[in-house]
């Protein structure tokens, strides 16, 4: 059944929504870490990729650093640990 154009507009809308919305609110760390470092001078061109919910940015390699430590957050359920 062929929807109408206004049918497809109107979902890619909530569609794209959906996405930035999901960036928002597990980029929010990085992000803070991110603007941070621009204050500092150690980042620059700081950009969401909330299509693909990633970040783009210029930095040093404390940035990434920072970046790449492990925060206190939930583990994937695959993630398993022995001790």
């Amino acid at each position: 059944m062929p929807r109408s154009r206004a049918a497809w507009r109107e979902r890619q809308v909530r569609v794209m929504a959906a996405l930035r919305a999901h960036a928002d609110a597990t980029q929010a760390e990085a992000v803070g870490i991110l603007k941070q470092a621009e204050q500092a001078g150690r980042a620059t061109q700081v950009r969401s990729l909330w299509m693909v919910n990633g970040l783009a940015f210029r930095g040093t390699a404390e940035v990434v650093a920072a970046l790449a430590r492990p925060r206190r957050r939930a583990r994937s359920c695959t993630t398993s640990r022995t001790t």
